[in-house]
């Protein structure tokens, strides 16, 4: 598996439990009534009060343009409802999700062949990232889109959660 139909992978996940696409808003500001079906969605139910608002004022006087707020939105998924995995943890639930057969003896050659090779991508991943065993993300966004704003708002949604949820 390689790290692009990886990384398309993780982000049609997020796509769906956001319940819309970037694509759909390419270029636009988000309007009131697609705010209205995000605060419906499970999504914006699932993560802490604090974050809702935090959201809501973003989308409301639109704070962050549309690149900025799917890396933001992401970076809420991947800390509140992923559980703000390690990296490879993040490979590990890709590679092998809840109810994967692991009992060799129903598996055929081809299946276990497969077990080992993605046995063997999260050891090669293991050995290059030096075994850290913190979330190590990295977002990378086109020049003039905002970086320096967005990594603010992160910093700012930190301190807010870490105030809210010292343990979290």
């Amino acid at each position: 598996m390689s790290t692009i139909s990886f990384l398309d992978q993780l982000w049609q996940a997020f796509e769906q439990c956001r319940g819309y696409t970037c694509a759909e808003f390419v270029g636009k500001r988000l309007r009131q009534e697609e705010n209205e079906r995000f605060y419906k969605g499970d999504f914006f139910k699932k993560v802490f009060p604090e974050t809702q608002n935090i959201l809501r004022h973003i989308r409301e006087v639109n704070f962050l343009r549309p690149p900025q707020v799917d890396a933001f939105e992401l970076y809420v998924y991947l800390k509140e409802i992923q559980g703000n995995p390690t990296i490879k943890e993040l490979y590990r639930r890709l590679l092998f999700p809840e109810g994967t057969p692991m009992d060799v003896l129903s598996l055929t050659a081809e299946q276990l062949e497969e077990i080992k090779q993605k046995k063997a991508l999260l050891e090669a991943l293991d050995s290059e990232l030096q075994g850290l065993a913190y979330p190590n993300w990295l977002f990378a966004l086109g020049m003039g889109t905002g970086k320096t704003i967005l990594m603010a708002t992160m910093i700012f949604y930190d301190f807010i959660l870490a105030e809210h949820y010292p343990c979290y």
